[in-house]
């Protein structure tokens, strides 16, 4: 993905546009993965990752109706800075884990995840 392009967009926060992941953005993913500094608070093992397990782990997520991935775009860039899903997704309940990993490091300390997600749901107000 390059910056500056208009990504496909789902929803918008007043910094921030959330799409779908595309296999453009699997090299980020990796990239994301690869660097410790990002990945050890995700809670991921510290090893390397390569290419084929990022493309296993897409393909899991966008198979798996009850996880969804979504590309974080900086607004004023469209640059991909991020990634933020939804796990464990009870359909009946209508609750989920709600994650944030903001892998461009220089976006770290700018305020760009919200501190308290607007509701999703049409019913919420």
């Amino acid at each position: 993905m390059q910056e500056g392009r208009t990504p496909l967009v789902n929803f918008t926060t007043e910094r921030l546009a959330y799409g779908p992941v595309t296999e453009a953005h699997l090299p980020l993913s990796a990239k994301w993965a690869n660097d410790w500094a990002v990945s050890r608070p995700r809670g991921m093992v510290l090893r390397p990752y390569g290419q084929d397990t990022v493309v296993r782990w897409n393909e899991q997520a966008r198979t798996n109706p009850n996880h969804i991935v979504f590309v974080m775009y900086e607004r004023a860039s469209n640059r991909p800075i991020g990634e933020a899903s939804l796990t464990g997704i009870d359909w009946v309940h209508r609750t989920a884990e709600f994650g944030v990993l903001i892998g461009e490091t220089d976006c770290w300390g700018g305020a760009m995840a919200p501190r308290r997600p607007a509701p999703c749901s049409a019913t919420d107000s």
